[in-house]
This record gives structure tokens, sequence and C-alpha cells, in this order.
């Protein structure tokens, strides 16, 4: 599965806990095959904590992010495009 619809469906995932669960704590829980780091970046897990509920606790293994900063400019330019 591409990162990109990996990430879409976690945040598919948090968005239907959100739905559901918002008024009790709940868990959302990624395990990684890969034994260095989530799948992950810092700024998809800052996007998918700024969607979850604040009863939500985002729980991933290996606790490491992603290091790739490979989307970054592509981030970048998605927002200025989003703006106009």
């Amino acid at each position: 599965m591409l990162r990109k619809a990996f990430f879409n469906s976690c945040k598919s995932d948090i968005e239907k806990m959100k739905k559901y669960y918002d008024t009790r704590p709940h868990r959302f829980v990624l395990f990684d095959e890969n034994p260095y780091f989530v799948i992950l970046d810092q700024s998809q897990y800052n996007e998918l904590s700024e969607s979850a509920s604040p009863n939500c606790k985002i729980l991933h293994f290996p606790f490491a992010l992603n290091p790739s900063t490979g989307n970054v400019n592509a981030r970048k330019s998605n927002a200025v495009i989003s703006e106009a």
C-alpha cells in the first residue's frame, strides 16, 4: 500500500473513532513491520493527532517516526495551492 493511501486509511479510522467514541477514552494503535520506524512522518503524525478526539491516544511501534523529509516540498506546494 502506498504511503499516502495508508495515511488516508489511518485518518479515516481515527475520524470514525472520534465519531463513535468521542466521549470515552480510546486508543489508535499502529504496528509497523519495519523494525526501525513507522511509516508516518512527523507532519502526518501531527495531522492525525489534530483530527483525533481529545480522548484518543495514538500509540505506535516502533517508537521512531519516519525520518524521510521527501514530502515536505509537496506539502508546501499543496498548502500554497489550497490558499489560492
